[in-house]
């Protein structure tokens, strides 16, 4: 019998691009203040929601939130966290509210 071994790398991002269809050009913008892998994330009113995920292998769920407004290439602070952790979840903005599903509070390599 063979056997299968599943090896996953996480990669912990920080960078932040904006795509111009019409040029053809991705655009460097303000790097994430945190770096994080499976996180969820949703626009909301010309706001992109970046929700939970992982900071670090072998590490539990983000409860963080960090928001974007692309018109000021500004990462704003201050934003309550989630009521628990959370990462590989899925997420929609629709008619002025973000909904938050699926998911898992913990890190698991092989999920």
């Amino acid at each position: 019998m063979k056997k299968i071994m599943l090896l996953k790398t996480v990669v912990f991002i920080l960078s932040f691009f904006i795509l111009f269809p019409i040029q053809s050009q991705w655009f460097g913008m303000e790097p994430m203040p945190d770096a994080r892998a499976q996180s969820t994330s949703c626009t909301l009113d010309g706001l992109i929601y970046i929700i939970g995920g992982i900071d670090h292998p072998a590490s539990e769920a983000s409860t963080e939130i960090n928001v974007y407004d692309p018109a000021t290439n500004i990462w704003l602070e201050n934003l309550p966290d989630l009521p628990v952790t959370l990462c590989g979840a899925a997420s929609f903005g629709y008619e002025g509210k973000i909904y938050v599903f699926g998911g898992h509070s913990y890190y698991d390599p092989f999920v």
